[in-house]
């Protein structure tokens, strides 16, 4: 499966510590790009 991550930094205030990224798995179906999966990842103490 085909998929983007978007990064989001975390902030200063955590020393960056506080990040997260969704991974969104794309699909083709009937010829059009649709979203198959989506998987959130955080940062935890």
């Amino acid at each position: 499966m085909n998929y983007y991550s978007v990064y989001f930094p975390g902030t200063d205030e955590f020393s960056g510590l506080d990040w997260q990224t969704w991974a969104v798995g794309m699909d083709i179906s009937s010829g059009k790009p649709t979203i198959a999966a989506m998987v959130h990842y955080v940062w935890e103490p």
